[in-house]
């Protein structure tokens, strides 16, 4: 009996404690749900924080990782999924409300899922506590584009060779060894190209590294490409960081280029184990470095060489006694394709007198030089200097070797030593001298003595150019020139007293200077430049600009001084001989950190003075003594807070002025003591450069003279834009002001000069055109961006009615250069042109497009931006359409065939469209004429089918296509009208192209989380993938022919059509299309029911992100 007593009990234990848990779901059911609501609130916070970071992350171009994306899309999941849950929730709360629960099964259920899913969410709330959200982005790969190298079979072989012994694990270090202007360079960077296009190494990294080898910027250039960042200061520090980032990197080739003595692996931080080549000018290097191997190369045979000359002197077809000379003058070269190049260049479209002259001096030429192995080139090179026809071209290519091997020479700069030394001729502006020099510096550039700099308005010499330009600027008839550039430098440099005598211009480049003489005896000087090879940035330079203390007699020896400069120098107090310096008329003290420098007050003559980067608290009141400025340039001097109160005005000379990006400015209202200038202290004046930051719109006088200027920098408002864009073309900023005080400034006839133009916020302001075109109703004949953002009052860019007053003439060109337009964040942009023409005189086969709340063209625009290359609008909610073709008569859609001839974007390249969830089409009128076409049976007969059947809110109809034809990039981002991305309705070509290959490997296709639901959809290729087949995407690409089968287009097609058949392509060049979020997008691309249409031959990439109701990519006909 206790047996069986037992028994029972343990079975209602084991009943109860189940039953128990399942009464726990129903009867508190309503608690569970509750805390499920606030758990889920949790959650969602989380998620946005989260959202947010990533978001800043994004901005640092840093990768997101990988477990973060996971998270944030299964709490998208799972958010999803609860939301319907509690919809279940409220209906079953319904039912009790009105006092019956029919069925006790519903609120059990629910206690149960919500009990598991909060479990799910206090999961996903620990899950979401990360540490970090992102790493950073990989490093830029060094990219080696094809090299010049010709194909000759003497350097085939050496190629050959390096790039075995590269493969060999036995050799580390390889040398490619030779004279100057031989090619070794030229053969470094093919071995690199075709390393990495062989895949032979993971990284290649290439460093020049000079004569004067810089370890600091070795070190950098390294790790930029490894994408290593350097904490430490000391070159030691960094050494031991690259040494071991350099051993835990597999399979890296480094590239040493140009070594011209032993470099100290073991300083930089390269490591033994690392695969080096390097190129040298000397064997004995090569040997001193433990080269393995090394490659001498030697100049290339008599029909090699010849080869090279007749092509770039351009003589294939010259006249027999022509030829004759150009063979000796070749032969002359000796074989060297650095002379070569540079010789053939310089007599490129010369008379034959020119040739046998120049035949003459090859033929006598003593090199005068200091490089041994370079005795060749050096006449080869100096042949091309003297080849020059005038002596202001001269004069500047031998300004240019005063500065140190491998540097971008700011032209600006040549400009204005030019300017202080007297170079060039009947110059009086400084806007004439600089003409002058570009013109020169194109020349020099055409001749191959000058190359294109790394940075924009910059040139570069060639190392051996530089060297022959020192050799013949360091001749006495040249002016005994003396340019010493090397970062051990700690003495000033011992210089004969004959030397000095003669001597006509310094420049030294150096770390630092710990002595130097009490004064120079040189009276014939005319330019001294000091240049620290410290960092230029401001944040660094108290600590790392050179502290140079010179003596207060070191100025009285060199009183012809006409060009002065310092650079990366700390001058606490200028000497007091300074002001002996009456000839003076270029003054630089650039990235200096300068106490008091009052004393230049005293350089009567002075005409420009420049600050750039320098730290300076306050500009001396003793400037104001400088009758003869004719530039001040303070870019960059960002911590001057002060400029006495009329400095400015005394300045009556002035031509520029550059003071970006001072702020302190005294306002020209009220009438409490000015503390510091303003803007009106520059008025009148010939002023016809201005950079300038005017902090309110209050700031600017009434009477400035804005139309007088001619190079520009100009900011209004709140400040966020790079001050060097005004190197680049004139540049005008408004923000935060209003349009009708813009017009009574005085401002807005800039907007017509300005090739750069930025609105930000500037309210009331409702189109561009005609309010800051009134006068002239030209458009704006030099604009290249134009950026609108944050105007939400702006209706129209451009509007153009009949009250312009142009009522006997067509619509101007309003935008003949503009090459980039931004419009963002405008909530009240109903177009970009609009038209209302009713009363203007035109001829009746001029169709103007008119409606209002219509982004407008003209015919009278037939080729509407001719230059345009790229266009972004972004968050233009009320934006419908691109462009409209409307009669301005009927306000009906006009013929659309009207429109075939139009190229509104020849140029387009880049296209964006984001966050715009009216647009419903390029062009609405061609887009409704492509809906309302009824479509054909299989006799070619328009049936009655609904409507509804054929395509409609398409972005890209057909013949808009022909609008595109330099398109290579679109972007569609949150469209949510748009139906269909392409549409081929109309086109009647019977040829059959394949649709590039190359996209296959470069699908990429996102589903949304409820794929399930989308299950009955017909998907056309991987329309609507799940994500589980994304990875046999070449499979679906192979079985795309079952999918789209055209067999059937050939039949019965009629053979004079295809005789006739257009040759035009569509959408020949677009490469990349990403389209997403999207949400009404069901077709990519609709070819309707005729043949495929040749396009997309090109296409490599295409993305479909978030496209809900995707249902093909690629459609074709009614059934598939």
């Amino acid at each position: 009996m206790e047996i069986i007593t037992s028994i029972i009990s343990k079975i209602g234990e084991m009943l109860v404690e189940p039953t128990g848990r399942q009464l726990g779901y129903l009867f508190p059911y309503k608690v569970n749900i509750k805390a499920l609501e606030d758990e889920i609130d949790k959650l969602k916070n989380r998620r946005d924080d989260v959202q947010r970071l990533i978001d800043a992350t994004i901005r640092n171009s840093e990768v997101i990782r990988a477990e973060v994306k996971r998270w944030v899309s299964d709490v998208d999941k799972i958010t999803n999924e609860l939301e319907k849950f509690l919809k279940e929730d409220a209906t079953a709360d319904k039912m009790c409300f009105h006092g019956s629960c029919p069925n006790l099964k519903l609120p059990h259920s629910l206690g149960r899922k919500a009990k598991k899913y909060a479990e799910g969410v206090l999961k996903l709330q620990q899950e979401g506590k990360f540490d970090r959200i992102s790493y950073p982005a990989p490093p830029t790969r060094m990219h080696f584009s094809s090299s010049s190298m010709k194909d000759f079979n003497s350097r085939k072989k050496i190629l050959n060779q390096v790039m075995e012994a590269l493969r060999n694990e036995k050799v580390s270090v390889t040398a490619i060894c030779g004279m100057g202007g031989i090619g070794k360079t030229t053969m470094a960077k093919e071995v690199a190209k075709r390393a990495k296009d062989e895949k032979l190494f993971r990284e290649v990294v290439m460093v020049k590294v000079s004569q004067n080898p810089n370890v600091g910027r070795i070190q950098d250039t390294i790790a930029d490409f490894l994408g290593l960042k350097f904490d430490q200061k000391s070159e030691e520090g960094r050494a031991e960081k690259l040494r071991q980032n350099l051993e835990n990197t597999e399979n890296i080739l480094v590239i040493l280029d140009d070594l011209w003595d032993e470099l100290d692996l073991e300083a930089v931080g390269i490591p033994d184990a690392c695969k080096i080549l390097l190129t040298s000018r000397n064997e004995d290097v090569c040997k001193q470095m433990k080269s393995q191997e090394i490659f001498p190369i030697k100049v290339l045979s008599e029909d090699e060489a010849w080869k090279l000359f007749e092509e770039v002197a351009g003589i294939s077809n010259c006249t027999r006694d022509l030829h004759k000379v150009a063979k000796k003058v070749a032969n002359e070269c000796k074989g060297l394709p650095g002379a070569i190049v540079t010789v053939g260049r310089a007599l490129e479209n010369r008379d034959e007198s020119d040739w046998n002259d120049a035949l003459l001096k090859l033929e006598k030429s003593i090199p005068y030089s200091m490089l041994k192995t370079d005795i060749e080139v050096y006449s080869r090179i100096k042949l091309s200097y003297d080849l020059l026809r005038s002596e202001e071209a001269k004069s500047c290519f031998l300004l240019c070797c005063l500065f140190p091997a491998d540097y971008d020479i700011s032209i600006e700069t040549l400009v204005r030593y030019g300017k202080g030394l007297r170079l060039f001729q009947e110059t009086g502006t400084m806007e004439q001298t600089r003409i002058r020099v570009h013109t020169l510096v194109g020349h020099l550039k055409r001749c191959f003595l000058l190359m294109d700099g790394n940075k924009e308005e910059c040139v570069r010499m060639h190392d051996i150019v530089r060297d022959v330009a020192i050799s013949i600027a360091s001749r006495k008839e040249h002016g005994g020139l003396v340019v010493k550039c090397d970062n051990q430098m700690e003495e000033w440099p011992e210089i004969d007293s004959s030397e000095m005598e003669h001597c006509t211009a310094i420049s030294l480049v150096f770390k630092q200077i710990k002595k130097h003489p009490d004064s120079l005896a040189c009276p014939n000087l005319k330019l001294l430049s000091l240049s620290s090879t410290t960092v230029k940035y401001l944040f660094m330079l108290e600590d790392h600009v050179h502290k140079l203390e010179l003596s207060e007699n070191f100025f009285e020896g060199i009183k012809e001084i006409k060009v002065f400069a310092f650079q990366c120098i700390y001058v606490q107090t200028l000497p007091a001989s300074l002001q002996m310096l009456q000839n003076l008329r270029t003054l630089h003290l650039e990235y200096c950190v300068l106490g008091d420098i009052s004393r230049i007050g005293g350089l009567e003559m002075l005409e420009i003075l420049s600050l750039i980067g320098s730290e300076i608290q306050e500009l001396p009141k003793e400037i104001g003594n400088l009758q003869h400025l004719k530039v001040l340039d303070m870019t960059g001097c960002s911590r001057c807070v002060r400029i006495p109160c009329g400095v400015l005005s005394r300045l009556t000379t002035l031509e520029e002025l550059k003071i970006f990006p001072f702020k302190r400015w005294s306002s020209l209202e009220g009438n409490e003591e000015k503390t510091s200038a303003s803007l009106d202290e520059i008025i009148p004046r010939d002023l016809k450069v201005l950079n300038v930051w005017m902090p309110k719109m209050e700031f600017v006088p009434r009477n400035f003279p804005f139309k007088d200027l001619t190079r520009f920098y100009i900011n209004v408002g709140t400040i966020d834009t790079d001050e060097d864009d005004s190197l680049f073309g004139n540049f005008l900023q408004l923000r935060g002001v209003s349009a009708d005080s813009i017009k009574q400034s005085g401002i807005h006839p800039m907007v017509n000069k300005c090739e750069h133009l930025r609105l930000y916020e500037v309210y009331d302001l409702k189109n561009l055109f005609p309010l800051f075109d009134e006068e002239e109703q030209d458009g704006f004949p030099w604009l290249r961006t134009l950026e609108v953002r944050g105007c939400n009052d702006m209706e129209y860019v451009m509007k153009f009615t009949s009250n312009n007053n142009r009522t006997d003439l067509h619509v101007p060109n309003i935008f003949p250069l503009l090459e980039k337009l931004n419009l963002k964040d405008l909530d009240g942009l109903k177009g970009i042109f609009h038209y209302n023409s009713d009363d203007l005189q035109l001829p009746p086969t001029d169709h103007q497009f008119v409606r209002k709340e219509r982004i407008s063209t003209a015919s009278s625009l037939p080729r509407g931006f001719p230059q345009l290359q790229s266009l972004c609008v972004e968050n233009c909610p009320s934006l419908e359409e691109i462009v409209s073709v409307w009669n301005r008569k009927t306000d009906d859609l006009i013929n659309t065939s009207t429109s075939d001839d139009m190229i509104l974007f020849p140029k387009l390249t880049y296209l964006t469209l984001q966050e715009l969830p009216s647009l419903i089409s390029l062009c609405r009128a061609i887009d409704d004429e492509a809906g309302t076409r009824p479509p054909k049976d299989a006799d070619g007969v328009e049936s009655s089918t609904d409507k509804m059947n054929t395509p409609s809110k398409i972005l890209v109809p057909f013949r808009c296509m022909k609008w595109l034809p330099s398109l290579e990039k679109l972007t569609v981002y949150k469209c949510g009208s748009i139906k269909v991305l392409f549409s081929f309705h109309g086109h009647d070509s019977p040829q059959l192209d394949p649709i590039n290959s190359n996209i296959t490997n470069n699908i990429n296709v996102d589903q949304p989380n409820d794929s399930e639901n989308l299950s009955h959809k017909k998907c056309c290729l991987i329309g609507c993938l799940p994500c589980s087949n994304r990875a046999r995407k070449p499979n679906i690409i192979q079985n795309s022919q079952e999918i789209i089968d055209t067999s059937h287009l050939t039949k019965d097609v009629d053979q004079d059509r295809q005789l006739d058949n257009h040759k035009e392509e569509w959408l020949m060049n677009l490469k990349d299309l990403c389209v997403a979020s999207c949400d009404s997008l069901e077709v990519v691309f609709d070819y309707g029911e005729g043949p495929l249409a040749p396009a997309l031959n090109k296409l490599e990439s295409l993305k479909l992100i978030s496209l809900k109701n995707l249902m093909h990519i690629w459609k074709k006909g009614p059934q598939q």
